[in-house]
């Protein structure tokens, strides 16, 4: 895991918390007090990872959008003129 470069942190945590870390090392064997913060830190970080993925998504997904848009737009500005031209009697062999 992270384990290269330790450092120690002195914490304060409401009684709540001490108490489920407690609960839980009793219930997991081989763990410390450390080993649950760390484990409870990666699941933070996954989450926040996983937010970050989904707002990049987000945002590719709102630039689609707002370039449909744009073609939409852009769609409905054509010249009428343009139409005459085409329509000029010539058909495409005669060109």
């Amino acid at each position: 895991m992270y384990s290269e470069n330790i450092e120690t942190l002195s914490i304060s945590l409401p009684a709540f918390f001490v108490k489920f870390i407690n609960n839980y090392i009793s219930t997991h064997q081989n763990k410390s007090p450390s080993v649950v913060i760390q484990d409870a830190l990666q699941l933070l970080l996954a989450q926040e990872e996983r937010q970050q993925v989904a707002g990049n998504a987000f945002d590719k997904k709102q630039q689609v959008l707002e370039l449909e848009q744009a073609y939409r737009d852009a769609a409905q500005e054509f010249d009428t003129n343009w139409e005459i031209t085409v329509m000029d009697g010539l058909s495409h062999e005669k060109w």
